[in-house]
């Protein structure tokens, strides 16, 4: 959550409990109507910044003068903040009021750098016209990304967001969560296809609040340069906003074939999303925020895990790792083309298949020969054989090796290796040689000498050990896999 937008003024009033009072502040007379004061709160990245009200005279035009606030010259000059606010509600520009703001930043933040580094150019205030007789109007100061610059609106899979966020970092800038189930980022690279925890990503078009008229004026608000037919797809992300989507989904679809599109709902040449969420209806997430957000969809991720289960494969072996979370934590290592992934508790090869399908050049071992043999079974069909993914989506798989030996001692030279990537021993299913803390100690130490980065997933923290070892803990995930099983991710970085 950013800092408060408020800059007192004795040239503006107050407002009180969200309307405006007269007697809470002396009123001047402006030469524009009557001026009250508004505040709000910068979200991360884009979207609302808060809902205000004020009274206005029928008949004559009213500002929301923000003047306390010097405007950047940078971000944009007040007669285009005009156009846009006059063309996004016709029914206030049929009455001759056109409301505007200015660009606003808070009094502890560097006027020039501020919005850059949030990745807003302005805040402007979006109106909707009273009823009849009613003086009074509301005005939602919405945040607008640059012109010159491409936001993005992730959907994230799961419940679990910010282990989502962590891992769409790997494959997208600036990623940060806007609510629950949703993410905004600013460039996407080409392994996006590839995350496990990101169903889509789509050229964010605006946000607000979640509510079917607010998706109409943001879409409403904006030029469409696209010609062709479209398909509008709203979503209320994990029944968080009883929003009826239907009804979305006709009323946005009116606003583009009234601009010139068509509506083809099965082979559309684009397709517009309109995601809601709110964190008051989403039980089981700890993602705070309220949102809808609009865009053009850009990308579509591979949903191909249900077709490439570990019982599929040649070799199986109870306990072995899912390949949507197997996936996850490669991509989390940063297994890429170009990359090279060490798993020195390979097991059946579940890490290493992900990591090799995504490009990286991999490395699995175990001390066991039973799991060579099977690893190689299953590597030979998951990546070189028959069970690949037949989708050009994927990058050109990666080379893999595999070898038998013991974790604490790896085959390799100091700094050889990318990242390594284990599923540590739990010792429930397989008898462990010796003292588990000792191995996993001497695991750690070993995968310091070769590498700067580390995934390790295990049935307990291992924190302590790792720090011992010479690692920085980044990030610590709990992630339930069923009643008797919490998986403990530790993303860890070279102390230095």
């Amino acid at each position: 959550m950013g800092p408060l937008l408020t800059r007192p003024s004795p040239r503006i009033g107050r407002l009180s409990g969200g309307r405006y009072s007269p007697e809470a502040a002396e009123l001047p007379e402006n030469p524009r109507g009557r001026v009250p004061e508004c505040a709000g709160r910068v979200e991360s990245g884009v979207g609302i910044v808060r809902r205000c009200e004020g009274v206005l005279d029928p008949g004559r035009r009213d500002f929301v003068d923000f003047a306390s606030v010097p405007a950047t010259p940078a971000l944009g000059a007040d007669s285009q903040e005009n156009d846009r606010i006059a063309g996004t509600d016709h029914a206030i520009h049929a009455r001759r009021d056109i409301v505007f703001g200015r660009p606003i930043v808070g009094p502890d933040l560097d006027h020039t750098n501020a919005y850059q580094r949030e990745r807003l150019q302005s805040l402007v205030v979006e109106v909707t016209a009273p009823p009849a007789g009613w003086p009074r109007w509301t005005a939602t100061l919405i945040a607008i990304p640059p012109a010159n610059s491409t936001v993005y609106v992730l959907e994230l899979a799961g419940q679990d967001d910010a282990f989502a966020a962590l891992e769409a970092r790997s494959a997208a800038e600036d990623v940060s969560l806007l609510g629950p189930g949703l993410a905004t980022a600013s460039a996407l690279s080409e392994r996006v296809p590839t995350l496990a925890l990101t169903h889509r990503a789509s050229e964010l078009v605006g946000t607000g609040d979640p509510t079917p008229t607010a998706a109409r004026r943001i879409l409403a608000g904006q030029s469409i340069d696209r010609t062709g037919s479209v398909a509008v797809r709203a979503v209320d992300v994990r029944g968080s906003t009883a929003v009826d989507t239907q009804v979305v989904e006709r009323s946005l679809g009116e606003v583009l074939v009234e601009r010139g599109l068509s509506v083809d709902l099965d082979t559309p040449d684009h397709e517009l999303r309109v995601l809601f969420a709110d964190s008051a209806g989403d039980a089981d997430g700890d993602t705070a925020g309220s949102v809808c957000a609009v865009g053009w969809l850009t990308v579509e991720t591979v949903r191909d895990f249900g077709d490439r289960q570990p019982t599929d494969r040649p070799f199986f072996q109870p306990g072995s790792m899912d390949p949507i979370e197997a996936r996850t934590l490669a991509n989390v290592a940063g297994a890429r083309p170009g990359a090279t992934i060490l798993d020195p508790f390979c097991g059946t090869g579940g890490m290493v298949l992900e990591s090799a399908l995504l490009g990286a050049r991999v490395l699995g071992g175990d001390v066991q020969a039973k799991m060579v043999r099977g690893s190689r079974r299953n590597l030979s069909h998951g990546v070189d054989g028959p069970g690949r993914p037949d989708d050009d989506r994927y990058p050109a798989p990666g080379r893999w090796d595999l070898y038998r030996g013991d974790a604490a001692q790896v085959p390799l030279a100091a700094g050889a290796i990318t990242a390594v990537c284990f599923d540590a021993p739990y010792g429930r299913q397989s008898p462990i040689s010796g003292d588990l803390e000792e191995l996993i100690a001497a695991t750690l130490a070993e995968s310091a000498r070769v590498a700067d980065r580390a995934v390790v997933v295990a049935d307990r923290s291992w924190d302590a050990i790792a720090r011992a070892a010479g690692w920085t803990v980044t990030a610590h995930f709990e992630r339930r896999v069923h009643r008797s099983l919490t998986r403990h991710v530790h993303v860890l970085s070279a102390t230095e």
